[in-house]
């Protein structure tokens, strides 16, 4: 089968035809948002939200339609200029003021739109926090959404969006983590503070939003390391599950050190079987960190276990320290099994974890 290929070419005339083109399309939608029906004017705002940035010049006439009698007109004008993008910055005071709108659509496309305009309205930052308070889940998540687009800028919402993992609505807990997600370092302080939380759902997702940050949360690797004797399952989970990722990958001297530092203030507890399990520990520790098997992240999170066990030993009758050391346990058998049969780690732990579980009392 033979093909034939067409080549077009586009000479300044072309482009000229279409940009007046577009500029008509423009100029005939801004005069509809005019129209005495309503059907004709929302339509006309969404068509201008299609045609995107090339629609600057309806950005005065859309502005004046977020005043419109109608709900669906004023949020098919938020929303267009949403799509607009920064370019809409002047629109930002009056977007602002239609987040009180009796209308929860004209609310949510209020948000949407002052996050699409993204750093240009970091200025609303407050008022969007104040909007995370809303009644309607809809325009909560818009807000959350708007607040993640505007990024680290949007620092002074972090609180409230702590606040938010506590909220009765999943998607609003989803839209929380993502927005701090976005606004990534600049949260990590709030979140390690977040990890000691008497909330356990607050505790398991600050966690989980450490985790998806990443290597620029590597200050949050102490704290996460402490959080493996939290008493919630999930919790410990979470934050063994922060273990795969860079941010502990990218810190394993850091967390060595604080392996070290545990195991020496086990050594010096009242515990009777104390000084016989960190010596124990410490030749775990040493097989771990001479492992080439190993990432640096399954060094990271094989580490973490060392650490919770020797936890665990200070106080090893306690309920929750037997759960600790239990899931540390089970962490490190899962980490051994994935290692070549060579691995030295293997004969390590072959020989270690019993003795270790031993005086513990887990057999």
């Amino acid at each position: 089968m033979r093909y034939m290929y067409v080549r077009t070419e586009f000479n300044n005339s072309d482009f000229d035809a279409v940009f007046k083109r577009s500029l008509l399309a423009v100029s005939i939608r801004i005069k509809a948002l005019k129209d005495e029906k309503e059907n004709v004017r929302a339509s006309a705002a969404a068509a201008l939200g299609q045609i995107g940035l090339a629609a600057q010049a309806a950005i005065p006439a859309l502005t004046e339609a977020l005043q419109d009698n109608r709900e669906n007109v004023r949020a098919n004008a938020a929303a267009a200029l949403g799509q607009i993008g920064p370019a809409a910055k002047t629109a930002i005071p009056a977007l602002t003021k239609i987040l009180k709108d009796n209308s929860e659509k004209v609310r949510a496309s209020a948000a949407y739109a002052l996050g699409q305009i993204s750093l240009a309205a970091q200025s609303v930052v407050p008022t969007l926090t104040e909007v995370l308070k809303d009644t309607s889940e809809n325009v909560r998540a818009s807000a959350a959404a708007a607040l993640g687009e505007i990024g680290p800028a949007a620092q002074a919402a972090v609180p409230v969006l702590i606040e938010s993992f506590k909220d009765n609505s999943e998607n609003i807990r989803r839209a929380a983590v993502q927005a701090l997600v976005q606004i990534s370092s600049e949260a990590v302080s709030a979140l390690i503070e977040a990890l000691k939380d008497e909330n356990e759902v607050v505790r398991t997702l600050a966690a989980n939003t450490l985790e998806q940050i990443g290597s620029v949360a590597q200050a949050a690797v102490p704290a996460l390391a402490e959080v493996l004797k939290d008493n919630s399952e999930n919790v410990r989970y979470r934050a063994a599950a922060a273990g795969d990722q860079n941010i502990t990958g990218a810190a394993v001297g850091s967390i060595s050190g604080t392996v070290t530092n545990t195991i020496g203030q086990l050594q010096e507890s009242d515990a009777p079987e104390a000084p016989k399990l960190a010596e124990l520990l410490k030749q775990l520790q040493a097989a771990i960190e001479a492992e080439s098997e190993l990432s640096e992240e399954d060094k990271a999170e094989a580490l973490e276990q060392v650490q919770a066990l020797a936890e665990s030993g200070k106080n090893p009758q306690e309920g929750v320290m037997q759960k600790t050391a239990k899931t540390a346990m089970k962490i490190l058998k899962g980490t051994v099994a994935g290692l070549p049969s060579a691995a030295a780690l293997i004969e390590a732990c072959n020989k270690l974890l019993p003795a270790i579980a031993g005086l513990i009392g887990l057999v």
